[in-house]
């Protein structure tokens, strides 16, 4: 069974650098801007993974966030052109490559 990736990240490059370094790894992926449309993707669909940028526009992403898109995968990996700190969860400092992205996603 393929795995299935979720993306929510405000950058349509990121998207699409994503899209491309796993369609050559064999995996689906849907991409969304929005952290609302996110949390509706994950409660209708089944995703082993999830790529959260920390930063939506003007928006920063809250812990009580991170809290519900946890019940619905296992794995969620940050991500940010700026390093943060976070030991629970493994974090993508952007610009990244395929290889550091297959690392997180391929476990």
């Amino acid at each position: 069974m393929k795995k299935k990736l979720l993306v929510i990240d405000d950058s349509e490059v990121v998207q699409r650098q994503i899209k491309i370094f796993c369609s050559l790894l064999g995996i689906d992926v849907i991409c969304t801007d929005d952290l609302q449309v996110g949390l509706s993707l994950v409660e209708s669909e089944r995703f082993d993974a999830i790529l959260l940028d920390i930063r939506l526009g003007d928006y920063h992403l809250k812990e009580e966030d991170l809290k519900k898109l946890s019940q619905f995968s296992q794995q969620i990996v940050l991500m940010s052109a700026d390093f943060i700190e976070n030991e629970s969860l493994p974090f993508l400092l952007k610009p990244f490559t395929a290889t550091d992205l297959e690392k997180l996603i391929l476990k």
